[in-house]
């Protein structure tokens, strides 16, 4: 049977010395680690709040773009009014200056039928 020589001491220490940073080097791979997982956990935060962000600016863009066809369809109404108003306005106006002139003449022929009554009783 064999027995194993103990080690010495400058073995000891380069067997203990290859541990020591072995632990450093897991230690902080794990603080590495979960920093990460925080890390990880505030990006998919941010993430999320970015596409809240994008699908309330879509809401919000399909809001105006209902409105704008909203607001397009009541131009295109009231163009159509103005329109027809210019039209009545136009067939209108002829007719409108032609009952000024009648009324003229008939405003001239009731002062003659008056000055003919004055005349009348002033002979009487």
């Amino acid at each position: 049977m064999m027995v194993k020589p103990k080690p010495t001491k400058p073995q000891q220490q380069a067997q203990t010395g290859l541990l020591l940073p072995l632990d450093e080097a897991m230690s902080t791979l794990k603080q590495m680690q979960s920093r990460l997982t925080a890390h990880s956990s505030q990006f998919d935060k941010i993430l999320q709040a970015i596409q809240d962000t994008k699908s309330s600016l879509e809401q919000g863009i399909d809001f105006v773009s209902q409105d704008v066809g909203v607001l397009r369809a009541d131009q295109h109404k009231l163009t159509d009014r103005v329109q027809d108003a210019e039209t009545t306005l136009y067939t209108v106006k002829p007719t409108v200056d032609e009952l000024q002139t009648q009324m003229k003449q008939l405003n001239t022929e009731v002062m003659t039928l008056h000055r003919t009554m004055e005349d009348a009783e002033g002979r009487s």
